[in-house]
């Protein structure tokens, strides 16, 4: 019976008109696209258990920070490009893209470093990086891409030394 469809198959697309068939496979090439882009993000939905459970504690309660962070699991609309453009990101009603950011503690950025001296000038800044994600420019009727949105990363503590009249001046 299995063979006797597979036949038909045969039979039927090798007598199908060659502009039929060019219309067949551009269909299947979109179609295992967008399959592509699906499994993907479910693939990476798959992980999620395992991703919380491996950002759960990494810094033991008895260090502390210079500058704290807290770690949050977004789902953004849109965000910004390597070139500051403004980008709008793949989603439907079964996929969303999600990210961890890491933020600067509200009550920290922008502020003094914690547990550095006096005589230098600290501040607490926000860092960020690149990741991968399914976009297109914003309000432009182009195909969605694969490219890079910025995240936030990190908090640091740059530090410079004063000079040495405002040392002087305390």
């Amino acid at each position: 019976m299995h063979m006797l469809i597979y036949l038909l198959v045969i039979i039927i697309y090798s007598t199908t008109p060659s502009f039929i068939r060019g219309r067949i496979e551009q269909s299947q090439e979109v179609e295992s696209h967008t399959n592509l882009l699906q499994a993907i993000l479910w693939e990476e939905r798959r992980f999620e258990d395992i991703e919380k459970r491996a950002h759960e504690n990494v810094i033991p309660e008895s260090t502390l920070e210079c500058c704290p962070t807290h770690t949050r699991r977004i789902a953004p609309l849109g965000g910004l490009s390597r070139e500051n453009k403004l980008l709008q990101l793949y989603r439907d009603s079964r996929t969303v893209q999600r990210f961890y950011e890491k933020s600067c503690s509200p009550f920290i950025l922008n502020r003094s470093c914690r547990f550095i001296d006096d005589t230098y000038y600290s501040r607490c800044i926000q860092d960020y990086t690149y990741m991968y994600a399914i976009v297109k420019d914003f309000n432009v009727t182009q195909p969605y891409r694969v490219d890079f949105m910025r995240v936030k990363a990190g908090c640091s503590c740059r530090v410079e030394q004063q000079s040495a009249e405002v040392i002087e001046l305390k």
